[in-house]
Parts: structure tokens; C-alpha cells; sequence
């Protein structure tokens, strides 16, 4: 089977790193299934280079990007259309997998012009997601941005959303229960294992004898990393042979920077900036205790990649309950779960893994086993190749 594969997501080594790790992870797992697959980044991405137009254009943002934002995503289905229609004649693929975007349906409109079955990755509920978060400042254009995500949704031959809560968000609107799959986010458990600490690691950041709280994460304002601030404070005073490292640069080693930094704790928080994915598992090594604090949302669809990889790696997860994360944590089995309000509870269930091994060991044991039963880029990867196949029958 030829399977190509559209994403536009921007910056996918930086706030959208996640979205690219699970593009690459879940495509490779597919091809080593036999397939062929093509993965193709619709977005022009950073170079990391900054021109004097780059700088003007800078310059000019805040006063137009309000305005031109939308119109700008709409317009580019144009060369979408055209670039995309030159793709999928060379690639001549059985099933368009694409990403859901916002504004764009050029895949939809390509897949039946071309008759190539489309499947719809809905990794997140496109209109809502930028009129709440990341848009709300920007002037909209009407309903047209929700009529365009429905109307795609509703030409794919299937729809594989990313949380049971997402899937229910999508019937609601109308779309057809029976065409959407649920497939959550996964990790690779040769990648992230039980492994020893590295000892270059220990030597490098002086972790001798010390028990690493951690946390990952590139995210800015879903990850919940103010909710960890009073629990990690008071840890650093009250147990000196605690060190904490935080993976990820940006706003949120910024944020870090600016509220651990301070007394005498910064040689005891460590601050890795940003890593690539394929180093990430050399600094889980480190960790003996993980963090996902996500903040209280009425509406939490996302499925965590690092909740996954935490578990793969077999560590002792202490993250909230919700969405997602409090289907795949079962509190005191495979890892700690706390009310995202609740930050006496972080503190609590932190310091009874730092005071207690066996419980970060027993704990971290049986997330790996959840994860080799459950979540398995290979697994998912079978369960989206029963669909296409089931599509071109």
C-alpha cells in the first residue's frame, strides 16, 4: 500500500515538535510494516536564519497579523491545490492521509477530484482550538473556518481522532460515528526503556546520589508547569539530594529560569534548553520521578506523547486526572494521579515517590507493561492499516 501522508503544522522542531515526533514515529512504523509511505510538511518551517525581510516583516506583525492571519491561511489553498495535485500524481498514493487543519481543504477537494480515498488525522478540534487559544485575538472570518473543518471531515472515508473525548466533540457536530477511529498518541519502546542512568549524565550535571524529579515538554500554556512551583520549591528546601531537570527551551525555560532560579537552588534545577526528540530518552535515563501537572480545562481533548514515554521509559509518573491521562493512569498502579487543582497533592504523592523507591519501581514497572500492551507506535500503525485496508476494499 502507498500511503501519502499531508502535514501543515509550523515550526516542527520547536512549538510543534510533538505533532512532528508522532508524524515520523507512526509513519515509520507503518513502513516497517511493509508499506510505502511518503511524508510530506506542507508549511514552509524556520530555518533559523533571520534576514533584514524577516526582521521587517517582524516588524510588521503585531499590526496585520490580527487582520491577515485567516485570510492568508484561506488563500493558500491555492498553491496547495497546485503543488498537492503534482504530489499525488508522482506518488500515485492508494490512501491520502492528511492532517486537519485550519482553513484547509485542498485535500478534500483533491482526493475527489483525483479519487484517492481521504483520511482525516484529527489531532485536534482545529476552530476551537484557535478561537480559544492561539487565534482568539485574531479577527475571524465569520463560521467559515468551522463549515470548512466539518465539511472535510465529513468527505473522508475515516477520521482517526486522537482521544475518545475529541471522537464525541466531532459527533456532536455531526459527524458519523462509525467512520471515527481513536488512536492515541504512542511511543517507541526500544527507543524509551528501563535503562541505567548514564553515567557521562551523572558526571555532567552531578547527579551522584541524587533522585532527579523531571519533567518534558515544548508546549507553551498547556503544560501546567505553574502548577509544579510551590511543590518544587518546597521539595528543594526540605530534601537536599533532590535535583530537578526540566527538558525544553523557550518560554518554558524562561518560566523556570525565573521561579526556580532562585536562593541557592539553581545548581539543583537543571535547565536543559531545547532537545532534539532523539536525545530526549538519554535525559528520561536520568529521571527517577516524571511530571505532567496539566492545568484544569472543561475541555480537554490532547493525548499527552510525553504521558507514553514516560511510561515506555518505566518511570514513576505523577500527572493529573483528566482527559486522556486519567483513562491510560490508573492511580497506584501504573503511576500517581492528582486533581489538576489540587496542589497539596502534587506535593504529597511527589514526596511519597521521593521517600520510597519500591513504589517509584513497582510503578514504573507496570506503565512500560501498559505501554507494550497498549501503546506501541506498532500497534497503532496496525490498527490505522486495517482501516485503509478496509477502505479499499
Amino acid at each position: 500500500m502507498v500511503i501519502t501522508y499531508f502535514n501543515y503544522v509550523w515550526d516542527i522542531a520547536g512549538v510543534s515538535a510533538g505533532a512532528a515526533t508522532k508524524a515520523r514515529e507512526l509513519l515509520r512504523a507503518v513502513e516497517n510494516l511493509g508499506h510505502t509511505t511518503y511524508l510530506e510538511w506542507r508549511t514552509p518551517q524556520p530555518n533559523g536564519k533571520i534576514t533584514a525581510t524577516d526582521r521587517f516583516k517582524e516588524s510588521l506583525k503585531p499590526k496585520l497579523q490580527r487582520y491577515l492571519h485567516e485570510p492568508k491561511k484561506l488563500a493558500l489553498n491555492l498553491p496547495h491545490l497546485l503543488q498537492e495535485y503534482q504530489i499525488i500524481k508522482k506518488q500515485k498514493p492508494d490512501i491520502l492521509f492528511s492532517r486537519l487543519e485550519l482553513y484547509v481543504f485542498s485535500n478534500a477537494l483533491l482526493s475527489r477530484w483525483l479519487d484517492v480515498p481521504l483520511v482525516i488525522e484529527a489531532d485536534c478540534p482545529v476552530t476551537y482550538e484557535h478561537a480559544n487559544f492561539y487565534g482568539k485575538h485574531f479577527k475571524h472570518l465569520g463560521h467559515l473556518s468551522a463549515k470548512i473543518e466539518l465539511e472535510v471531515l465529513r468527505r473522508a472515508e475515516a477520521v482517526i481522532a486522537i482521544s475518545n473525548i475529541l471522537k464525541d466533540y466531532y459527533i456532536e457536530l455531526g459527524v458519523e460515528a462509525e467512520k471515527i477511529h481513536v488512536v492515541p498518541n504512542g511511543a517507541d519502546p526500544e527507543k524509551f526503556r528501563p535503562r541505567e542512568k548514564p553515567v557521562d549524565m551523572i558526571k555532567k550535571y552531578a547527579l551522584q546520589e541524587k533522585t532527579v524529579i523531571g519533567w518534558t515538554g515544548s508546549l507553551v500554556g498547556w503544560s501546567g508547569i505553574e502548577n509544579l512551583i510551590a511543590m518544587a520549591l518546597h521539595v528543594l528546601e526540605n530534601y537536599p539530594n533532590v535535583v530537578f531537570m526540566m527538558v525544553g527551551g523557550g518560554a518554558n525555560k524562561e518560566f523556570f529560569q525565573k521561579k526556580l532560579h532562585i536562593k541557592n537552588y539553581a545548581p539543583r534545577v537543571i535547565l536543559t534548553g531545547t532537545v532534539p526528540h532523539d536525545e530526549v530518552p538519554q535525559y528520561l535515563d536520568c529521571m527517577d520521578i516524571v511530571l505532567a501537572p496539566y492545568p484544569k480545562l472543561s475541555f480537554w481533548y490532547p493525548s499527552s506523547l510525553k504521558i507514553f514515554e514516560y511510561m515506555a521509559a518505566g518511570k514513576a509518573v505523577v500527572a493529573s486526572d483528566i482527559g486522556q491521562v486519567g483513562e491510560v493512569i490508573k492511580d497506584g498502579e501504573n503511576g500517581l494521579l492528582i486533581d489538576p487543582d489540587g496542589g497539596e497533592a502534587l506535593l504529597q504523592k511527589t514526596v511519597s515517590l521521593i521517600e520510597n523507591e519500591a513504589l517509584r519501581k513497582r510503578l514504573g514497572m507496570q506503565a512500560r507493561r501498559e505501554v507494550l500492551e497498549q501503546y506501541t507506535w506498532e500497534q497503532h500503525a496496525k490498527k490505522i492499516i486495517a482501516i485503509f485496508e478496509e477502505i479499499l476494499k
